[in-house]
């Protein structure tokens, strides 16, 4: 299980990396008029954190599953806890994101 999680959180992280260089690229290209430039990185953006939400759902799932497996452990699941955490700093980001695509378009 940690080895999933390990994986799941670091393609996570990559792939809201790249939505936001995509999305500053895109801010970057429409500031200096290359409209057309600037709607492919911001289609890019926005392919990266559909990645990003369908890793997020997995990993999600996959604590879902642990609880529902170990329901005896659940007030001492050390792997919700660190998923509390780890959600809202990632949800926090990827709804920083959308918001940025959402306004350049």
């Amino acid at each position: 299980m940690n080895h999933d999680i390990k994986y799941l959180d670091k393609h996570i992280s990559d792939e809201l990396e790249g939505a936001e260089c995509y999305c500053d690229k895109a801010m970057q290209c429409k500031s200096n008029n290359n409209i057309e430039h600037a709607q492919v990185y911001i289609n890019m953006a926005t392919q990266e954190l559909g990645h990003a939400e369908l890793l997020m759902n997995m990993l999600d799932e996959h604590i879902k599953r642990w609880d529902s497996e170990h329901p005896d452990s659940r007030d001492n699941n050390v792997y919700r806890e660190i998923w509390e955490d780890y959600h809202k700093d990632k949800v926090d980001k990827f709804d920083n994101i959308k918001d940025k695509i959402s306004k350049f378009r």
